[in-house]
């Protein structure tokens, strides 16, 4: 899958060489809640994160730029994407 979308990419602009020849391999974030964390890390303001997608990130990382643009960008959104705080756990 990250071949097919490596190769993709590489059609639609001009990648340089890869850093890590190979793909990464390893544990992803999972959260409690089976809900990914989005937004602005609480005690870090500047810092803003898009993580814990339950190994669907490639798929909702559309969905997840628009929540993100919205949150950066409005105020107001913050209330409408609340599941999704990262303060939630704390």
């Amino acid at each position: 899958q990250l071949d097919l979308a490596e190769a993709r990419a590489r059609e639609a602009i001009g990648l340089g060489p890869r850093l890590d020849p190979l793909a990464w391999l390893g544990r992803r974030p999972t959260l409690p809640d089976s809900r990914p964390m989005i937004g602005q890390a609480p005690r870090h303001p500047g810092l803003w994160l898009a993580l814990g997608h339950q190994h669907i990130g490639f798929s909702t990382a559309p969905g997840t730029a628009q929540i993100l643009g919205e949150l950066m960008t409005d105020g107001g959104a913050a209330s409408r994407h609340g599941a999704f705080r990262p303060e939630r756990f704390l």
